[in-house]
């Protein structure tokens, strides 16, 4: 608590019907009073009327000055009864100061203690010598940032011609997959080249819907194209191998074996000497070469003049080869020596194997 020794509080006076509650604080062996005023004795205990916003500035009487600078205050003491005189004050009556709350305005106004200044001198003394400190250290010089080789990108965006359809797309992904872009970037531009509408690039030896699928492909990969044709899967095999886009070729040479209806075999034997796909041909081969039915003329003109024929002689000598092999297998039966159906069916793409490695070995 905050007490103050320029503010006393004067005892109120008590009438004669005094309530329980005043008796408590003023007992009945008190003296009685006198008509005259006195100065009241100070209550220990301030009642709701002492408070400090109820104090009054007046002019003291007592017989000692008030120190320089200071106000002496009183409270002015009610009424108790109408009919009652008020009682004077006692000339040596003691003042007890009064505790003030902090938010008052005479707490305020107090002068700070000596304790009070020793923490404030200390905290700014500190706060002082930390930014002191912190002055004195010198801020660090980031050096400069480098490019990094790979993942810094020129997000430039080119305008190509295909056909009459422009399409404007980004550079960086046409140079990154492909050696073909590269080397024609390279060559064509220049002086604005590939910048606006009519300065656009050309493609040839490329259709418009094959592009599509290549730009499809590279923007969404193949997760993108889960169920996609077998006619935008040839496409995009056409286009990669033509412009060198290996990864799209990849997928399109993948996407093409798990087809579902498989490829026929002719469909495999003109696109695998097209796009060149090796790895394509003797299973095709064998196919054909297996079926009962010869080829069609449709299919004859397809697969190409050369084709026909060592297909043709393939076939031929096939046949000779399954006549040898049923012969020698009635002699085995005519021996006693067990001959099954899934015996002969094996012995069979044996030798279409073996004739088609012998008349197609440099294609194989």
């Amino acid at each position: 608590m905050c007490h103050s020794p320029l503010v006393s509080l004067p005892l109120p006076d008590i009438p004669q019907s005094a309530t329980s509650v005043e008796q408590l604080f003023f007992p009945p062996e008190r003296p009685a009073r006198s008509h005259h005023r006195e100065r009241e004795r100070p209550s220990p205990i301030p009642s709701p009327s002492q408070s400090p916003l109820a104090l009054q500035p007046v002019s003291s009487s007592r017989p000692e000055s008030p120190r320089s600078g200071e106000v002496e205050y009183r409270a002015e003491s009610p009424d108790r009864s109408s009919g009652s005189a008020r009682g004077r004050e006692s000339p040596d009556a003691t003042s007890v100061p009064i505790p003030l709350s902090p938010g008052s305005t005479l707490a305020q106004s107090r002068p700070p203690s000596p304790v009070e200044d020793a923490r404030a001198s200390s905290k700014t003394g500190a706060k002082a010598g930390s930014s002191k400190q912190f002055g004195r250290s010198p801020s660090p010089v980031e050096e400069p940032a480098a490019r990094h080789s790979t993942f810094y990108m020129q997000d430039e965006m080119i305008i190509l011609r295909v056909e009459n359809t422009l399409f404007r797309v980004h550079r960086y992904f046409l140079e990154r997959d492909s050696t073909f872009f590269k080397d024609f970037f390279e060559r064509t531009l220049g002086h604005g080249a590939g910048r606006t509408d009519d300065t656009a690039l050309r493609l040839k030896d490329v259709s418009r819907r094959e592009f599509e699928c290549l730009l499809h492909f590279l923007y969404n990969g193949a997760a993108g194209t889960p169920n996609d044709s077998i006619l935008n899967l040839v496409l995009l095999l056409s286009t990669a191998s033509a412009l060198a886009f290996p990864a799209a070729r990849t997928h399109a040479i993948s996407a093409l074996d798990a087809a579902s209806p498989p490829l026929d075999p002719v469909e495999r034997v003109f696109l695998a000497e097209k796009y060149t796909i090796p790895a394509w041909l003797r299973p095709a081969y064998v196919e054909l070469c297996s079926r009962s039915h010869a080829l069609e003329d449709a299919e004859a003109e397809v697969l190409g003049l050369q084709t026909t024929a060592r297909l043709a002689r393939a076939r031929e000598a096939v046949l000779e080869e399954k006549v040898q092999e049923w012969r020698r297998a009635v002699d085995r039966a005519q021996k006693g020596e067990a001959v099954s159906k899934d015996d002969m069916q094996v012995r069979e793409a044996k030798l279409v194997e073996r004739v088609v490695d012998d008349i197609f070995a440099v294609d194989a």
